[in-house]
C-alpha cells in the first residue's frame, strides 16, 4: 500500500515537474507568425491591415524576433484600442506559438461640420472620431449652427447640440427607409431640417420630444404617399403639427 502510494505521488510529481518544464520551453520559444484580422460593420474601411502591422511593428518592434515571455499582450490591445475608429482589440498567443489581434472598427453614424468648420464623426456608441486625411466614411452630414466643442464622448448635458444630432442620426440610421432617403442635417438657429439625397426640398422637423412621431409621419409619407404622388412638387415638409404633415408645393 505504502509503495502504490509512493509510486502515485511519483508521478504526480512527474506530471507537475513536466508542466513546468513545457511551460519554460514555450515562453522561451520564439512567436512564429503573426494574424490580424479586422471586423467592418460596414463597407466602408478606415483601418487596414498592412498600416496596423506596421504601426505596431514600429511601436513593439518585429513580433517574430521576440520570444512569448516578451510579447506584453495587455499593452498591445490596449495600445490598439486608444487607436482612432478602434472599438475593441483582442490580442493573444496560440500554443503553436502565432500572435492573434483581432480589432473591430467603430460604426460611424454622421459626420458633423461645426460653425467653424471642423469635422469629425459621432459614432453608434457615442464617441467622437477624428477624420483621417484621404479616408471618408459614407454617412449622414450634419451642419450649420453647431458648436465648436468636441469632446471625446457626447452627453446629454455638457453637450446638448451633439447629444441632439447624435439622437436624431441615430433615429434615421434606424429606419429601413429613412436610411436611404435623407442625406444631411441642417442645424438653423435652435432647430433642425433634414435634407434629401433626391429632390430640391427641406425637412422641418419640431420639438425635440416628438422627434420620434414625425419621423414616423416622415416614414409613412415615403412609402404610402411619395409612391403615389413623387416629391418633386413640393419645396417643403413640415412634420411640427401634430398628426398631420404640410407639404409646401412649388
Amino acid at each position: 500500500m505504502k509503495k502504490k502510494r509512493l509510486m502515485y505521488i511519483g508521478i504526480v510529481l512527474s506530471i507537475i515537474l513536466i508542466v513546468i518544464l513545457s511551460n519554460i520551453m514555450m515562453r522561451e520559444a520564439y512567436i512564429r507568425s503573426v494574424e490580424l484580422q479586422i471586423i467592418y460593420p460596414s463597407k466602408d474601411k478606415i483601418i487596414f491591415e498592412q498600416e496596423i502591422k506596421n504601426d505596431l511593428t514600429k511601436h513593439f518592434g518585429v513580433f517574430t524576433q521576440q520570444r512569448r515571455k516578451q510579447i506584453k499582450i495587455g499593452e498591445i490591445r490596449q495600445y490598439l484600442e486608444n487607436k482612432n475608429f478602434v472599438e475593441a482589440a483582442s490580442v493573444s498567443i496560440s500554443i503553436t506559438g502565432v500572435l492573434k489581434i483581432f480589432i473591430t472598427q467603430r460604426m460611424a453614424v454622421v459626420r458633423v461640420f461645426d460653425k467653424n468648420n471642423k469635422s469629425y464623426y459621432l459614432d453608434k456608441q457615442g464617441f467622437v472620431l477624428k477624420t483621417e486625411s484621404g479616408k471618408s466614411v459614407d454617412v449622414l452630414i450634419a451642419s450649420g449652427n453647431i458648436s465648436d466643442t468636441m469632446p471625446n464622448k457626447i452627453d446629454s448635458i455638457k453637450t446638448k447640440q451633439l447629444f441632439d444630432i447624435y439622437n436624431l442620426s441615430m433615429m434615421i440610421y434606424s429606419d429601413s427607409i429613412l436610411k436611404y432617403q435623407i442625406d444631411q442635417i441642417a442645424r438653423k438657429d435652435s432647430s433642425y431640417i433634414l435634407i434629401p439625397k433626391i429632390g430640391s426640398y427641406e425637412i422641418v422637423l419640431g420639438e425635440r420630444k416628438d422627434w420620434k412621431q414625425e419621423l414616423l409621419r416622415l416614414h409613412l409619407l415615403y412609402t404610402r404617399a411619395f409612391t403615389k404622388e413623387g416629391w418633386d412638387k413640393y419645396s417643403c415638409i413640415d412634420l411640427r403639427f401634430s398628426n398631420q404633415v404640410i407639404c409646401t408645393r412649388k
